[in-house]
């Protein structure tokens, strides 16, 4: 299965041709989600080595261009799996040593990968899938996983998705973000329990005053002389606009 025409073009333009988001390396919205996500890989990963030998089976499902493909892959063997061809090709130009393919979950499936990952990473991916079609999403996920199986979920904030949209916010072809309250019932009712919550935070100032605080120099300044760094942390985690979560199968 592969992406509406619609989608293949904006995905290939942003992909493969936007200055922000076509690089090798990880863009500053990007890095910030990897800091709470590689972390929760290292765990599953540190767990894995514990009780077995062979690499850690990664897949990085909606891969986009491979940046997280290429990280990744240091923890075992990453597969980097995207339904637009022309971001596959351009991924392949800029990390050829990686294994990417183009497709989706449902076509791994029927390729004969069911229960061959040890960890799925779904990074800002659950968000573009049409509501209706969420919780076969997430079986899929389920399927491909084998025992001890573990999924890391970044996705924006259903939350915001209001105060986003008004302030001028660029939708994709499909924008159906999920309240964390959403994406935790969504996973655990499938059979996963959740192991760690974390969030990101982007500065946004646009959002709203609680969002100008946090990203406020001088405010930052001013906690910081006070030694109430602890307090600017809570608040960014209280404006955080991206939620991550570590779930895993029952074992």
């Amino acid at each position: 299965m592969t992406e509406q025409p619609e989608a293949e073009a904006f995905y290939t333009e942003l992909f493969t041709k936007s200055a922000g988001w076509s690089t090798t390396y990880p863009n500053a919205e990007e890095a910030r989600r990897a800091a709470r996500i590689l972390p929760l890989l290292s765990q599953v990963a540190e767990e894995h080595r514990a009780r077995d030998a062979r690499p850690l089976q990664i897949l990085d499902l909606g891969c986009g261009r491979g940046w997280l493909t290429y990280i990744a892959d240091m923890y075992g063997e990453c597969l980097g799996v995207d339904p637009v061809k022309a971001v596959i090709d351009f991924a392949k130009t800029r990390y050829p040593h990686l294994s990417l393919k183009v497709g989706t979950a449902e076509d791994l499936l029927r390729d004969g990968h069911g229960g061959r990952f040890d960890v799925v990473i779904a990074s800002e991916v659950i968000e573009h899938v049409a509501s209706e079609k969420h919780s076969s999403f997430v079986e899929a996920i389920r399927s491909l996983l084998g025992p001890h199986g573990a999924v890391i979920v970044s996705s924006d904030r259903g939350e915001l998705y209001e105060r986003w949209a008004r302030r001028g916010g660029t939708d994709q072809p499909v924008e159906a973000w999920l309240t964390e309250h959403r994406l935790r019932k969504l996973f655990t009712l499938h059979g996963f329990r959740v192991i760690q919550h974390e969030r990101v935070s982007y500065d946004q100032p646009e959002l709203s005053l609680l969002h100008r605080l946090v990203a406020s120099k001088r405010v930052s300044h001013v906690l910081t002389r006070t030694r109430q760094q602890w307090l600017r942390e809570a608040l960014r985690f209280l404006s955080a606009e991206c939620q991550v979560w570590l779930f895993r199968l029952p074992d």
